[in-house]
């Protein structure tokens, strides 16, 4: 599955790539390879069954401290 992913990525950056260069938009080009590099890697490893870490999971442990200080307040 890796295999596919990786091949599909390749096609599309050779296509789109090519694209971008061509009209001279280098930093749209820069963008779109580090975007499809990310979602590439991202996808290899969950097709390899790699544990990700959950984003809201950061989100929580970091705001929820401060949610308490907020209310602690009020009770």
């Amino acid at each position: 599955m890796w295999a596919a992913i990786l091949f599909f990525s390749v096609i599309v950056f050779w296509i789109e790539g090519r694209l971008l260069r061509r009209k001279k938009w280098y930093r749209e080009f820069w963008m779109f390879s580090a975007l499809l590099l990310f979602a590439a890697s991202v996808s290899v490893a969950q097709s390899l069954q790699i544990p990700l870490p959950n984003p809201l999971d950061l989100i929580v442990n970091t705001f929820g401290p401060v949610g308490s200080a907020l209310l602690k307040p009020f009770k």
